[in-house]
């Protein structure tokens, strides 16, 4: 790696890291996760989910690329960027008032997040000086503007994740053994991020941010779609898009079901009436009664 970076200041890279394919699936399935959060609340776990298992597999192969010296530190800062998205991002759905009845998935995520900031940590700490440093040209990042990674940039982002790190736990904890009387008072909180202004903001930063220092750094072989790896996550990213398009354009023509007939009516005051059968309507079903949708079952 350091007789090509001397000769011709080129990093070849793994595709199937960092692809071109790789990224617009990851790319995708964020913009899919975000607007759940503002267009159909109910799914918006589902979409997080899938954002977490486009996520973590890069990081992991990132880090045994680092473990066996097969990867730039430019590279390595690229892929951090697409971690960054994801801490970004997971707090939102976190909030929800829902998310206690998810308890797996709130585990999934705190160990998902744990594992991108113990990570990025390790790499901003000692990680990076196992990787070859090139000797045509200095790593440079992006912080909105062209900067270089192991200066100041290195301890912003050593104190941010740490800060980021103990957040989450606080978060974390705070969803597995509060109140839903507690979560309820966080939802509020969670209105700027369903607005989709930050997280949105977000996303755009870290995009540029991924795709400036692929360029800055001389990285070839991520530009093109030349393998099944690639493949996969950016149709699984165009899958999750066009479904949320699909079903919210069904939703604005106001399809409904008439269940009329279907079921006996019970009594109010009976179990099973329809006291108890409000309580579990959706945020979709609450919206059609001119009630304000919130994810998950709650009465109205």
């Amino acid at each position: 790696m350091a007789s090509l970076a001397e000769t011709t200041c080129v990093f070849a890279a793994d595709g199937d890291l960092l692809g071109l394919g790789v990224r617009i699936g990851v790319y995708l399935a964020t913009i899919s996760a975000i607007a759940n959060l503002k267009l159909d609340a109910d799914d918006a776990p589902g979409s997080a989910w899938v954002s977490v298992f486009s996520v973590v597999p890069i990081m992991a192969l990132a880090l045994k690329y680092v473990l066996q010296q097969t990867i730039s530190n430019g590279m390595f800062i690229s892929v951090a960027y697409i971690g960054w998205l994801q801490l970004l991002v997971m707090p939102s759905v976190l909030l929800m008032p829902t998310i206690h009845c998810y308890r797996l998935l709130v585990l999934l995520i705190g160990a998902a997040v744990l594992f991108t900031c113990a990570l990025l940590l390790w790499y901003w700490a000692t990680g990076y000086a196992r990787l070859e440093f090139p000797a045509c040209r200095s790593t440079t990042a992006f912080f909105f503007a062209q900067v270089p990674a192991f200066g100041w940039f290195r301890y912003v982002n050593l104190a941010a994740l740490s800060l980021v790190a103990l957040l989450f736990l606080a978060l974390v904890g705070t969803v597995l053994l509060a109140s839903r009387r507690l979560l309820a008072r966080l939802w509020p909180l969670n209105h700027t991020f369903r607005l989709g202004a930050v997280l949105v903001v977000a996303l755009v930063i870290m995009i540029l941010g991924t795709e400036l220092t692929l360029h800055w750094n001389g990285i070839e072989g991520v530009y093109s779609l030349n393998s099944t790896g690639q493949l996969i996550p950016m149709l699984a990213g165009i899958g999750a898009v066009t479904r949320d398009a699909y079903f919210w354009w069904e939703r604005r023509r106001g399809c409904k079901v008439d269940l009329t007939g279907l079921a006996p009516a019970k009594p109010a005051n009976q179990p099973g009436g329809s006291e108890q059968r409000d309580e579990f309507m959706t945020a979709s079903q609450a919206a059609s009664f001119g009630g304000e949708a919130m994810p998950g079952p709650y009465k109205v």
